[in-house]
């Protein structure tokens, strides 16, 4: 005689644990963005000696971007043969390039994986769809605001 097995197969843990950490970290960096579009207007009114503190919020994305204009944007204009000769212009032109990288890179990575564990159930892509409305709104008031009152952002 065989006895009946007292346990379930599959996962241990409960399936809306992964899909919670998603969408907080989805919330996380839609609530980033909407911080950084709030703080635009005012990089300038707020200084501490000679740091800006209201500009802070701008760093993670400008941060990333300059990284890319210094070691990948500039290198490989160069080396297509695209340069002037001079490195003023060819940072002017690769300034929105790079910008847009540094959105598209860790957005695009994020919503990936997300795709890939949890096939964007319902409240993944309300939010997903949110955060790319916020970072899409975000770029460019960036770039409308970077030259604005002589205080340069990006």
């Amino acid at each position: 005689m065989t006895t009946p097995l007292d346990y379930q197969s599959g996962p241990t843990r409960p399936a809306w644990t992964e899909a919670g950490f998603y969408l907080l970290l989805i919330r996380a960096m839609a609530g980033y963005f909407v911080v950084s579009i709030l703080t635009l207007p005012f990089l300038d009114s707020l200084w501490i000696g000679r740091l800006p503190v209201i500009a802070l919020v701008q760093v993670p994305k400008t941060g990333l971007a300059w990284w890319l204009i210094r070691h990948v944007a500039m290198p490989s204009i160069r080396m297509l043969g695209l340069s002037r000769g001079s490195a003023s212009p060819d940072y002017i032109m690769v300034k929105p390039y790079a910008l847009v990288a540094a959105y598209v890179l860790p957005l695009g990575l994020l919503l990936l994986i997300v795709w890939v564990r949890t096939r964007m159930v319902r409240p993944l892509w309300i939010w997903a769809l949110l955060l790319l409305t916020a970072a899409i709104t975000d770029f460019w008031l960036t770039l409308a605001f970077k030259d604005r009152s002589g205080f340069n952002v990006y």
